[in-house]
């Protein structure tokens, strides 16, 4: 049987949920129980489930692409990490663009989830100009919802305060919902904020994927508000330094691209404002900090929006207009990076490999001395493990360098001794060394949007220095700073311990629980 006999029989969004998109909020649950019947219905579609929310609520995405490429997607996925010098083997020339669109990291920017739904039948329909070609050269990954306990706490919470007829009225009771906000996931985290830090549930185990897969392109959709009109790259300064010329450049080019779409649909946009490309926290930036084209795009709308709302320029903006906005986005970037897919995947590989051969950060090699708290050294190893930079025990020790003292706040020296750590910035992950451990980090403007400072030796406050010199690391694992203490086996009359850091605090919390 051919494809296109196949996308015939496929369900509308409209046809499996029963009513059109837009015109109300579809729960998390049944927006997934469409993508799973689309992927078992087609065969240019394959669902995987990569977790759970707090909540018990599925985490998952769909890979979208030709049968064969889907067939061959587990060799797809080595070749790219193979071909970035993340995973050892023989390098080859065979790569594939890897476009990753995610939706609805906030759960009352509530259109993301409901534009996953329109971008994923349009491309099994084939429905689009270009989609045949899109689907040979490139793999699609669709996460519809990235945060399904705060979309479902919003969706809910609407539809027990909607009316019968959406009220655009701004004053209506639907447009103001109460704390907690469904901004937030279940533990009021804004996981916009975490993709570097990965401190969340959703978040540990959508990188945990992402980082399986390392995409060319990564989407991130949002929703401001409902006064505004759709921001699309390129972004605001401040940029950080660490984003490569190409990354510049296809900034430039996927704006392009949204104005040709915007334009024919008489949308208005903006761009080079508000948004700005800086702190590792988010979902724009650390993709680019990690070798991807990474994009905001903003609909205006937001929690306040609803089905309808009136703005206060006579014009009444509509769940069915931001859902418009958002998949025309994600159609520009597909294209895109169709059209640039082979300039985007050589700029891929040579981000990881450049760091290799000439590191950008001005240190070669960064110290963390082995006599630091043992919490907050294990802290910083799970953090280094989770965004795949390399560690080791340092070697020449014995040996003096000329250093920057992170706890000083100057130049001063370091003696290298056992167990002392090093970080190379000789890496795969060079740039994203240079912004985790850059003592200052370059700004070129006055405002921003988020965080100015983050140095890792700061957030641990652990004894460090930053060398201009190579340092060889021992050959040697580096194992956890955890330590197994024996108790009695029978229940004691109490615990003594000595409090040296946070895990401590994580130890009186499990006895008290245990009590």
């Amino acid at each position: 049987m051919s494809l296109s006999i196949i996308s015939q029989d496929i369900k509308s969004p409209e046809e499996f949920l029963g009513y059109k998109l837009g015109t109300q909020f579809t729960l998390h649950q049944k927006a997934v129980d469409y993508f799973k019947y689309v992927a078992a219905v087609s065969d240019n579609v394959k669902y995987l489930s990569y977790g759970k929310t707090n909540e018990g609520r599925d985490l998952g995405v769909v890979f979208v692409s030709d049968t064969d490429n889907l067939v061959n997607l587990e060799q797809i996925r080595k070749d790219n990490l193979v071909n970035t010098g993340l995973l050892a083997g023989e390098r080859t020339g065979d790569q594939m663009p890897l476009v990753w669109l995610s939706y609805n990291v906030h759960g009352n920017e509530s259109v993301g989830l409901e534009a996953s739904l329109q971008t994923l039948y349009t491309l099994v329909k084939r429905s689009f100009e270009g989609v045949n070609e899109w689907m040979k050269e490139c793999i699609i990954i669709i996460d519809p919802c990235q945060n399904p306990d705060g979309r479902d706490l919003y969706a809910n919470r609407y539809r027990r305060s909607q009316s019968i007829k959406p009220n655009p009225n701004p004053d209506d009771w639907q447009h103001h919902q109460p704390w907690p906000s469904a901004r937030l996931n279940h533990y009021l985290f804004d996981l916009n904020r975490d993709w570097v830090w990965q401190t969340q549930a959703e978040t540990m185990q959508r990188i945990r994927l992402y980082n399986q897969y390392m995409p060319h392109v990564h989407a991130d959709f949002h929703e401001m508000g409902s006064g505004s009109t759709f921001f699309f790259a390129p972004g605001a300064d401040p940029w950080h330094d660490a984003i490569t010329p190409s990354q510049h450049e296809f900034h430039k080019l996927t704006g392009k691209a949204n104005d040709e779409l915007f334009d024919k649909e008489y949308k208005l946009y903006f761009t080079k404002e508000s948004f700005d490309l800086f702190c590792p926290s988010f979902g724009d930036t650390w993709p680019l900090f990690n070798g991807a084209m990474g994009f905001t795009y903003e609909q205006g709308g937001g929690g306040y929006a609803g089905l309808a709302i009136d703005n206060n320029n006579g014009d009444t903006l509509t769940l069915s207009e931001r859902i418009e906005g958002h998949f025309l986005a994600s159609m520009a970037t597909i294209k895109v990076s169709y059209e640039n897919r082979e300039k985007l995947i050589s700029e891929f590989n040579k981000f990881f490999l450049s760091g290799l051969e000439k590191p950008v950060f001005e240190y070669e090699s960064v110290i963390i001395k082995g006599d630091n708290d043992k919490a907050a050294v294990t802290s910083l190893m799970e953090m280094l493990d989770k965004n795949q930079i390399k560690y080791g025990l340092a070697g020449n020790t014995g040996k003096t360098y000329k250093a920057f003292d992170y706890l000083a706040n100057k130049e001063g020296q370091v003696k290298i001794t056992d167990g002392d750590i090093l970080i190379s910035a000789r890496q795969p992950q060079s740039h994203l060394v240079k912004v985790l451990f850059e003592p200052d980090s370059k700004y070129n403007d006055s405002l921003s949007y988020d965080l100015t400072a983050w140095a890792l030796p700061y957030v641990y406050n652990l004894k460090a220095y930053a060398v201009k010199d190579r340092i060889q690391g021992l050959d040697k694992k580096l194992e956890s700073k955890n330590e197994t203490n024996i108790v009695p086996g029978e229940r004691p009359y109490a615990y003594i311990v000595d409090f040296m850091g946070f895990n401590e605090v994580k130890l009186m919390s499990y006895l008290l629980k245990e009590k």
